[in-house]
């Protein structure tokens, strides 16, 4: 209670925090009736209560659907936290009517004893962490493993650094890899099934972290690799979630086509097609430019050039490229093929292409925003476009476009199936579901960075490169039922309605820390580093790599480096007043190279800077930001506000 004393016998102390939410608690309540959530409070109590008092814990506070417990020993809070998700499942497996998904989150830190709870830093950070946790997973801090130190059978899992809401500072998170037992959805019955699959997997993080290659059985009886290296193939098993093979493919792998008798990887940075046969044996064909994107129909496999305008073809049965290359829009992404042609989007055009078949007519059709996927299912073509958070409907026969749907900011990657068409929104971290008879769309999330979706039989998978983890979705609610960690990036998947779950992998983003960056680069006549006074595309290039802007481009190759996101920003605006006026909201615990922190005044003070220096000399573009002629003609004085320096240093520096 706020103002209770402190207790007299007890001071602050360092204390391991747990806290446990069952994940969609509400939404239960609302469809099942209290009755039913009612059971579901009571059975988590009980595994609560039963599995803290075993491990020494103390049970300070259970509220419905949350727990919280507190230890003196950090590694025995992190053995309890596992204890209770396997006891979770158990229970599930056992009553499949009480669905026990749970998230947890930990943290360790001095906590003040306050009436019958505690007050502190780690508390507020262990609910933080607990409510990004997924069903299945135990998330800690950084300062706890290294309390914890090693505990046995466990493994820690790096996630990387997040922003958690009400903290300036970002978070480096890390997951408790272990094995679980995780039921299966069963979409026609609504129940569940049992079934083994690896959330978290304890085993596949050992052997990624180790380098080393372990064996289970397969459905052939042959030993089947239970990791996907980077730049390889993996196919998944549906059913069980497992790692039934791998395969080595080409460099930059980041597209996927399953078709004329083979299984197909676009290797952007290899400039090649690797084609992988049954077997699991691959065969690299060289393209003449940058593949991006794959489609197999009409006897071919269609592969989109990213630099050269066009649309390659590949014979199956030469495995080389034949006849000429089709020219489309500028930016060919995303390629699917069916009603009858080729459809291509095309990325910095903001089109969509429809190719006859022949290579003959090409039709051209203007989307909304800049179309980053494309897929093809009840009689339309679906077009994801990230900066614009909207899927454009096009009818087949037309083609025209239909309508324009609202969905998650940063749309990506896009899939028909199991009655929906799917979303993934890269910049929030959700999956929108558009119901194909309705036309309904809901969200659910699933991770940061959620960028590629699949659909495979009667199960949703969709991955995350920046987890660098897989997902699978309930289809009727899509909701996060299973994960799997599987070492580095996935960047694309594929899928049938019979099959495996493809996956391709590259290196993860944090596979490379620190070293000298050397950039050779033609400076024009200013040959300054100042943005006040850079305005030619030489020094822009050089510039990006030293200082931030509310927004910016993605840093990677092919027809992503095309994609504008947010920098400073939290995230991108929509433009009001007829695209005349922009709002933008700055991150939190954004810092200048000294320490200072970065305030709003400070990019408005950038600007004025900008064009109190160069006055007449600006480009012209500058010159139609409102106010702009004003502040040349007048310059504003220099201000001395706390944390703002803005006649002194650019304000937008690299930050920390």
């Amino acid at each position: 209670m706020p103002g209770t004393p402190l207790r007299p016998a007890e001071e602050a102390e360092i204390r391991t925090f747990l806290i446990a939410d069952v994940r969609g608690y509400t939404r239960y309540t609302q469809q099942q009736g209290d009755e039913a959530a009612a059971r579901l409070a009571a059975a988590f109590a009980e595994l609560v209560r039963a599995t803290t008092e075993e491990s020494g814990g103390r049970l300070v506070e259970l509220r419905g659907d949350e727990a919280l417990v507190v230890f003196a020993s950090p590694r025995q809070a992190i053995r309890t936290a596992v204890a209770l998700q396997k006891r979770f499942v158990e229970r599930m497996n056992a009553d499949d009517s009480l669905p026990l998904r749970v998230g947890i989150g930990l943290d360790a830190g001095e906590a003040v004893p306050v009436g019958e709870g505690y007050r502190g830093g780690a508390l507020n950070l262990a609910a933080r962490l607990c409510s990004i946790a997924q069903p299945g997973e135990v998330l800690l801090t950084e300062s706890l493993t290294h309390l914890a130190r090693r505990v046995d059978d466990l493994e820690y899992v790096d996630r990387g650094r997040r922003t958690l809401k009400g903290l300036e500072q970002p978070v480096r998170i890390f997951q408790v890899a272990f094995p679980l037992d995780m039921p299966k959805p069963d979409v026609a019955t609504g129940r569940r099934l049992r079934g083994r699959m690896l959330v978290a997997a304890a085993i596949l993080a050992l052997l990624v972290a180790a380098g080393v290659a372990a064996a289970t059985q397969g459905s052939g009886g042959a030993a089947a690799p239970q990791q996907i290296g980077a730049n390889s193939l993996g196919a998944i098993d549906p059913g069980t979630g497992r790692v039934i093979s791998t395969t080595t493919v080409g460099g930059g792998a980041n597209a996927i086509a399953v078709g004329e008798g083979a299984t197909w990887v676009a290797n952007t940075l290899d400039g090649t097609v690797s084609r992988v046969h049954a077997g699991g044996r691959s065969v690299a064909i060289p393209v003449k430019g940058l593949p991006s994107g794959l489609a197999t129909g009409f006897g071919l496999v269609w592969v989109s050039d990213f630099s050269n305008r066009g649309v390659e073809r590949i014979s199956p049965g030469a495995n080389k490229v034949v006849g000429h290359e089709i020219a489309v829009g500028n930016g060919p992404a995303s390629i699917a093929t069916g009603y009858g042609a080729v459809w291509v989007a095309n990325t910095l055009d903001g089109t969509v292409s429809r190719v006859q078949p022949n290579g003959g007519r090409t039709d051209v059709l203007r989307v909304a925003g800049r179309p980053d996927g494309l897929a093809l299912g009840g009689g339309s073509v679906w077009v994801a476009s990230g900066d614009t958070a909207t899927v454009t409907q096009i009818s087949a026969d037309g083609p025209k476009v239909v309508r324009t749907i609202a969905v998650g900011n940063g749309a990506t990657g896009i899939v028909v199936g199991s009655g929906a068409v799917w979303v993934a929104n890269a910049l929030d971290g959700t999956v929108s579901r558009i119901d194909l008879s309705s036309g309904v769309v809901t969200a659910s999330r699933v991770a940061a960075g959620v960028a590629s979706v699949a659909v495979a039989g009667d199960s949703v998978w969709a991955a995350s490169p920046e987890t660098r983890a897989l997902y699978r979705l309930d289809p009727a609610t899509a909701r996060v039922d299973a994960s799997l960690l599987v070492g580095s990036s996935p960047t694309a998947l594929a899928a049938g309605s019979r099959g495996p779950v493809w996956m391709t992998v590259v290196p993860a983003a944090s596979a490379h820390r620190g070293g000298t960056l050397t950039v050779s680069s033609f400076m024009s006549d200013c040959g300054c580093l100042d943005p006040a006074f850079v305005f030619e595309a030489d020094e822009w290039r050089l510039l990006t790599t030293m200082y931030d802007g509310l927004v910016s481009y993605r840093k990677v190759g092919g027809a992503g480096g095309a994609t504008l996101v947010p920098d400073l920003a939290r995230q991108l605006p929509v433009p009001t007043d007829g695209g005349r006026v922009y709002q933008f909201q700055l991150r939190g615990g954004i810092r200048f190279s000294d320490g200072t922190p970065l305030r709003a005044g400070d990019v408005r003070a950038s600007f004025e800077r900008m064009l109190t220096l160069n006055g007449a000399n600006l480009p012209p573009f500058f010159g139609a930001v409102v106010g702009a002629p004003q502040c040349i003609k007048t310059p504003p004085p220099v201000t001395s506000r706390r944390g703002s320096r803005p006649m002194t240093r650019p304000a937008v520096s690299r930050s920390t």
